[in-house]
């Protein structure tokens, strides 16, 4: 089913190209990147087929390996099964198949007249054909019979295997550059704001409230006298408050 959805997309991909009439269009260049990356999958999936099927065990988990239960190889099998033909199904014919008017309902398409380079979607599936089945020679070449050295190749093209192997150093880029910052971001906010404003702020809440209690807890005595005296005395401040706010000079005689 990949394989025919691949094709519709690569097909579609020159035929946009085509319409343009423009060889040097990014649709052109889509086209012939979406090629060399076919041929680049088929490689590496078949390089990884050969040597895990076809070459000899290099460890002792690998020399005493056995066969997956059938609780495991028949679901596969039958995944496998409906995958091929669900490709066949919906990938005929080629020209009017389910997939290639499958978003038709969704997506409307204005009908465009293609240039004299567009080519039909058999042409674009044997030529991405051709070119997948030269990747899976490529690797039987290289890891079955041997004929190209793998060694050899790594060696006369030193920077680009050290760098392929290496993952081309996204993963050391992006530890030295986010990982490595956003660590030290995170470790300055649990050092900084963390103590110092967030739980100096809470602290500070609660040594403050705790200093007011210890002040006022020392007007707690506990005798009679002292609250009796307290009293008296904020009724004297109310008594002043009002001797002062309220005027106490009688009105004039009509």
């Amino acid at each position: 089913s990949g394989f025919f959805s691949k094709d519709e997309i690569l097909t579609l991909t020159q035929h946009a190209g085509a319409t343009l009439k423009d060889p040097m269009t990014s649709a052109n260049a889509l086209y012939a990147i979406g090629l060399v990356t076919a041929f680049m999958t088929a490689f590496y999936s078949f390089r990884q087929f050969f040597m895990i099927f076809m070459g000899a065990p290099r460890t002792d988990a690998a020399r005493h390996a056995s066969e997956s239960p059938a609780v495991m190889t028949v679901p596969l099998g039958v995944l496998a099964l409906f995958a091929v033909l669900a490709g066949l199904v919906f990938g005929y014919p080629l020209e009017a198949g389910i997939f290639h008017h499958w978003l038709a309902g969704v997506i409307r398409l204005e009908h465009q007249e293609l240039g004299a380079g567009a080519i039909s979607t058999a042409l674009s599936l044997g030529l991405s054909s051709v070119i997948a089945l030269l990747g899976i020679g490529l690797a039987y070449l290289m890891y079955v019979s041997r004929v190209i050295d793998p060694a050899q190749i790594s060696q006369s093209l030193a920077p680009l295997y050290r760098g392929s192997l290496n993952k081309w150093y996204v993963d050391e880029t992006y530890q030295n550059t986010f990982v490595r910052f956003y660590n030290w971001l995170a470790t300055w906010s649990a050092r900084f704001v963390d103590r110092l404003i967030i739980d100096g702020a809470v602290n500070g809440v609660g040594a403050l409230f705790g200093l007011l209690a210890g002040l006022l807890g020392r007007l707690q005595t506990g005798f009679v006298r002292s609250y009796a005296l307290s009293i008296v005395l904020g009724l004297m401040l109310v008594a002043g408050y009002l001797y002062w706010q309220v005027d106490l000079t009688p009105p004039p005689l009509p």
